[in-house]
């Protein structure tokens, strides 16, 4: 296994690959990472498709809910495993200093917590990465509908394991509570990131510039 030490590698880089993805949020856990992303068959779907696009959604229980794209792209990256071995990295730290030549007076200006945590920081090589999915869209472009409140208690529970559905209770609007018709876009916008469109000025077709130039000719 590669080791990184002051800045340069040694040992052999190991032979297994993976791929990167970008994850445009904040996550609350892993397992609900994955979920976002489709799950371990649609990650595995989206590695074997020949369009390389990885979806991910917001809302994975919201049937509404409009999907980043995230495109493939070649990287050269090392996924790396840092940790703390203290009386090995110490003793590599001190010789270093002594062979280097580093005067004493700057190691004891340094906080001791700081040199301890400089001294005791290693990093493993774990695996190569080749590719990585970027979500460069609008990750916030999304379509939430309104939903009345009993839905609003239960929005933690899947839209398909509901009892009733909402437009059997009260139709496609609730006059109590003036919710809007719950109508899906026919087509979202196939872009999902913007782009500026320069418009040219309007120009006079020439057949119109014709008849001008003839009705001119005539009152003269």
């Amino acid at each position: 296994m590669g080791v990184i030490k002051d800045g340069t590698i040694s040992g052999v880089i190991p032979e297994p690959q993976g791929f990167l993805v970008h994850y445009p949020a904040y996550p609350s856990s892993i397992s609900r990472a994955v979920d976002t992303l489709g799950g371990i068959q649609g990650i595995l779907k989206a590695r074997s498709s020949q369009s390389n696009k990885l979806e991910f959604r917001f809302r994975p229980e919201d049937p509404y809910s409009h999907p980043a794209f995230g495109e493939l792209r070649p990287t050269n990256t090392l996924l790396l495993k840092i940790s703390k071995r203290k009386s090995r990295c110490v003793g590599d730290a001190e010789e270093a200093s002594s062979s280097s030549g580093v005067k004493n007076g700057e190691q004891e200006n340094q906080p001791e917590s700081e040199r301890k945590q400089e001294e005791s920081l290693c990093a493993d090589i774990v695996a190569r990465v080749s590719d990585a999915y970027s979500f460069d869209g609008m990750a916030d472009y999304q379509h939430v509908i309104p939903i009345h409140a009993d839905v609003a208690r239960r929005k933690k529970r899947n839209w398909s394991e509901l009892e009733e559905p909402l437009f059997d209770k009260v139709g496609f609007m609730d006059p109590d509570h003036e919710d809007v018709m719950i109508i899906v876009p026919p087509i979202f916008a196939p872009k999902d990131v913007p782009e500026n469109l320069v418009l040219r000025p309007a120009t006079m077709p020439c057949s119109k510039k014709k008849q001008e130039e003839v009705v001119q000719q005539h009152f003269e």
